[in-house]
């Protein structure tokens, strides 16, 4: 196997890593202090009290100091947009919203299109965590009509919607339509050889097995998301749910053996077996 690997490790991939020079020696040490707090509360059971340390340490990131060092685009997506994600991730969906509209409002009224359609696709995520899929595709609806208007932004906002509706799709356990969509959302990444993007393709992969009755084949999946990505993306909690839905059917031992297989791979190796399958979907 490549790297260190727990299929059950509940931390929550906070990535983010303050800078002396954008926050500061002392904000940095408290944003960092707070997201450790934040995770050996999340490993002891206590979600609740992790996702409190982690809006703490998010609000760090919002003080003239980080607005000063970016531009304007940029410091709307860091503070907002892309701590939402975070605030999904850990559990704080309202505090993902409230992140995310203030965003939007934002990039409207500058007409930051690119920073908008961004921004409607983690509205989108955030409506399907919180189980309404209905809206999380109306939002959809909306970026769709955007990039009608705006031929800038129509190849953009296509990539965005596939990959998100595919989502969307598979959170309702439409493995049928989900594959479907697939070789559309993911056909490019494969010239590219992108590793996060060939690693989310090896997880959704790993969701459609898995719904298609094969969790075998969803837990080698999922290790070839480690080949791509160079570890099993512990942040999202859609994936960890996956994990859990495959250790039911399999137990933990089969899982751990499968996902090792996968995780075997070579890259290439890996690469050939999730364009096969990607395609299979034609």
């Amino acid at each position: 196997m490549r790297g260190e690997w727990n299929p059950f490790q509940r931390g929550h991939g906070w990535r983010e890593t303050a800078s002396a020079s954008a926050c500061g020696a002392a904000t940095a040490s408290a944003f960092e202090d707070l997201a450790a707090r934040g995770r050996r509360e999340l490993a002891a059971g206590r979600p609740g009290e992790a996702a409190s340390f982690l809006g703490t340490a998010l609000g760090l990131w919002r003080g003239e100091a980080l607005s000063s060092e970016l531009g304007t685009e940029d410091y709307l997506y860091l503070s907002k947009a892309r701590l939402a994600r975070e605030r999904r991730r850990s559990g704080d969906l309202e505090g993902a919203f409230r992140d995310l509209y203030a965003a939007h409002r934002q990039a409207r009224e500058r007409g930051q299109l690119r920073l908008e359609a961004n921004i409607l696709v983690g509205l989108a995520n955030v409506h399907r965590r919180a189980g309404d899929l209905a809206q999380s595709d109306a939002t959809l609806d909306r970026l769709e009509a955007l990039g009608a208007r705006r031929p800038a932004l129509k190849g953009l906002a296509r990539d965005l919607i596939v990959s998100t509706r595919i989502e969307n799709r598979l959170a309702a356990g439409d493995a049928v339509r989900a594959r479907a969509m697939l070789p559309e959302a993911a056909g490019a990444l494969f010239g590219q050889g992108a590793g996060a993007g060939l690693a989310w393709v090896a997880e959704l992969l790993g969701g459609i097995r898995t719904v298609e009755g094969a969790p075998e084949e969803g837990s080698r999946s999922l290790g070839m998301s480690q080949v791509m990505r160079g570890a099993f993306d512990h942040g999202e909690p859609e994936w960890r749910e996956l994990v859990e839905r495959i250790v039911a059917a399999l137990g933990r031992h089969g899982f751990e053996t499968e996902y090792a297989r996968g995780a075997a791979y070579s890259r290439d190796d890996a690469l050939r077996w999730l364009e096969a399958e990607t395609l299979r979907s034609t």
